[in-house]
């Protein structure tokens, strides 16, 4: 006959014959089992929501043998943990020491829930399906109300870590203070009433005639003829006079002149006239002058020399007249170019005659008797040929008339050429800066570009070189772009 098992322990129980030869193992076997169930402390890691808490029969493979049940791990949330089989009667010490509560279960019957941290002695009652689980720790742990003590918890867990001895806390016993009161001997290092007893039972001395009165306020304490604490009639105030002394006043005070005297004489009476300059008078002594505050406040940032603000004396000129200078761009020696000008210039640039105009010339041969048109106001009239004579330019009328002077000095006329190169190079070479037919390299002032050809007032251009470094504007006249710019220098010749 095959061997059986404790419903509730799994223990193997050999029938009559069995197991020969190996009785010692079964034995030793339930032993561990029997101790598991009286004295065994398991360790269980719950996952999840649910578990299975199994008691195997003849095997130390289940965790449900253990007396006392841990359980510990990481559940999702609340473990619903059941009892197998359901048909087995058991008691567990429950200890929970998850972060979720533990729901003890066997069957569709009752159910325990242990809290988180908490623990509980639990019983299963192995009713099959409908087994339940109930809680029997308020059936074991003693109720303390039975034995009188009516302190909460909280109350109770007041003594929590109290190391005196009966004894030492019966000393409160009786004790009337309040918590203030005795809060007095706070900071308190010796017997209280050995230092009052060593203290002076009554004040004496000075300090005799301020120990029952307030002082008058705000005095200076001295020792009165008895050689007591008294006030006096200096103020607190009148003290702080002395605040910063450094050596006796009186000997300051003896060393100091007794009266005025040398120039400061004459300011010792009397205040000055408002807002005068001061000057010494023919005594030597202080005294206002006429010049005013206001008149001396004009000398105020004045960086010119003696000889600089001399240049000003004998000058009749007005404000407005000075101001004529303002701008002017040009030298000493341009202006003096107006020395004998007797009337209007530009008058005067108007009316000078203009040059014969040489168009349409046209050399025929070697004979240098050349073709075209000579018009101006010392011709007055149309030509049909011209020709050099000894020099001059000589023309034959359109009506045939005799060759006529027109006084025109040319180095030579060449056939194929213009007017001789180097008469024209000697011309050029001889005229002022800015005048009309002069070159300069100049660049805008104002923004703007300007085209091979292009015309502009000289007021808008100023000399410059290929670095970009300013200079003089050309200010005069009409000039001709002769290269290209957008914004930096170019060549310019001054048409008009």
């Amino acid at each position: 006959m095959p061997s059986t098992f404790t419903n509730n322990g799994g223990i193997e129980l050999p029938a009559d014959g069995e197991k020969d030869g190996v009785w010692g193992d079964v034995v030793n076997l339930n032993m561990q089992i029997v101790d598991r169930l009286t004295n065994g402390v398991g360790a269980v890691s719950l996952t999840g929501t649910t578990h299975d808490l199994i008691t195997a029969n003849g095997t130390l493979s289940g965790d449900g043998q253990y007396a006392l049940v841990v359980f510990g791990g990481a559940p999702s949330g609340t473990n619903t943990v059941t009892i197998v089989p359901n048909d087995a009667e058991k008691v567990y010490f429950i200890r929970n020491a998850t972060a979720q509560s533990v729901i003890m279960s066997q069957g569709s019957g009752g159910n325990v829930t242990i809290p988180a941290g908490a623990g509980a002695i639990v019983y299963a009652n192995g009713a099959g399906t409908g087994a339940a689980v109930a809680d029997l720790t308020a059936t074991f742990v003693p109720d303390l109300s039975n034995a009188g003590i009516t302190a909460s918890a909280a109350e109770l867990n007041i003594l929590d870590g109290v190391t005196a001895s009966t004894a030492e806390l019966n000393i409160l016993d009786g004790v009337t203070a309040s918590t203030a009161e005795l809060n007095h001997v706070d900071g308190v290092t010796s017997a209280i009433q050995t230092q009052i007893n060593a203290k002076q039972a009554t004040v004496t001395g000075a300090a005799t005639t301020i120990v029952t009165n307030n002082l008058t306020t705000s005095r200076v304490l001295v020792s009165d003829g008895s050689g007591k604490v008294a006030v006096s009639g200096v103020t607190a105030a009148e003290l702080n006079h002395v605040d910063g002394v450094t050596s006796p006043i009186q000997t300051q005070i003896n060393a100091k002149q007794a009266t005025i005297t040398g120039a400061a004489t004459t300011i010792t009476s009397d205040d000055l006239a408002v807002s005068r300059a001061l000057v010494s008078d023919a005594s030597g002594k202080v005294a206002v002058s006429a010049v005013t505050a206001a008149e001396l406040a004009v000398l105020d940032g004045i960086t010119a020399s003696t000889a600089e603000l001399n240049l000003l004396d004998g000058v009749t000129a007005s404000t407005a007249e000075l101001n004529l200078l303002d701008g002017v761009t040009a030298t000493t020696a341009e202006i003096n170019y107006l020395s004998g000008v007797t009337s209007a210039i530009q008058d005067q640039i108007d009316n000078i005659p203009a040059p014969p105009e040489l168009t349409q010339v046209q050399v025929e041969d070697d004979t240098s008797t050349v073709f075209g048109q000579v018009s101006g106001q010392r011709l007055g009239q149309a030509v049909a040929a011209f020709q050099i004579d000894g020099g001059n330019i000589a023309a034959d009328t359109v009506d045939g008339s005799s060759l006529v002077d027109l006084s025109v000095p040319v180095a030579k006329l060449e056939t194929g050429t213009s007017l001789e190169t180097a008469w024209v190079g000697a011309q050029t070479a001889g005229l002022s800066i800015r005048a009309v037919g002069s070159y300069a390299f100049a660049e805008r002032t104002t923004t703007g570009t300007n085209s091979f050809g292009s015309t502009i007032a000289g007021s808008l251009l100023r000399a410059t070189d290929i670095t970009g470094t300013n200079g003089t504007s050309l200010s005069l006249g009409t000039w001709r772009c002769m290269g290209q710019t957008g914004g930096s220098g170019t060549l310019w010749l001054r048409i008009s």
